[in-house]
């Protein structure tokens, strides 16, 4: 899904101010913890067999997608705050997306994803890290974690925080991004 419908973005947002109160009132460990087990939810609920086939005409299922995403982007916003997105702090607890949820999250085919990391573009020990396995040489096809943050940062150019807008465009953004591009390359020419 590119774009969500206008009454889901109205009830993120509304999410959104419930999770601040709560946050507001509990500490810092609430944020965090609620965002693992939504995602945790959400892929469970995606995983059930066939669950896209019917997606488009079965409104039980849409409803059951956008309220999770809707929960995890509320959450997320409280989640990702600005100084989270600068590359040069890598380390930290920001490793928490496997490729799976950031394809989902970040809305990008796993073969860029792939391409970014073969080319360096994604650095692993400052985008990605690799679940330790004890070994060098099961080091190498373990699992990988993404910090969200600098992750997005580095594939679009802007915050994660700006990505989760409600009225973010994302294919805008990427036609932006190239006309700067091209506007640089015929400048240095």
């Amino acid at each position: 899904m590119t774009n969500f419908p206008t009454d889901q973005c109205s009830k993120k947002i509304k999410l959104y101010s419930l999770f601040q109160e709560l946050a507001e009132l509990s500490g810092d460990d609430l944020i965090p913890s609620l965002l693992f087990h939504f995602q945790r939810q959400s892929l469970n609920a995606q995983n059930v067999k066939d669950f896209y086939v019917d997606f488009t005409s079965n409104k039980k299922k849409q409803s059951t997608y956008f309220m999770y995403q809707n929960i995890i982007d509320a959450l997320m916003w409280l989640y990702v705050k600005e100084k989270d997105v600068e590359e040069t702090d890598p380390v930290g607890k920001g490793f928490i997306f496997s490729t799976s949820q950031i394809v989902k999250i970040l809305r990008i085919p796993k073969g860029d994803l792939f391409v970014a990391r073969e080319t360096k573009e994604l650095v692993e020990g400052i985008h990605y890290i690799r679940e330790d396995r004890n070994s060098k040489a099961a080091a190498r096809y373990a699992p990988i974690l993404y910090d969200i943050g600098l992750t997005c940062s580095r594939l679009y150019n802007i915050s994660y925080n700006q990505f989760c807008q409600p009225d973010f465009d994302l294919e805008e953004h990427k036609r932006k991004e190239l006309t700067k591009v091209f506007d640089r390359i015929n400048k240095t020419k």
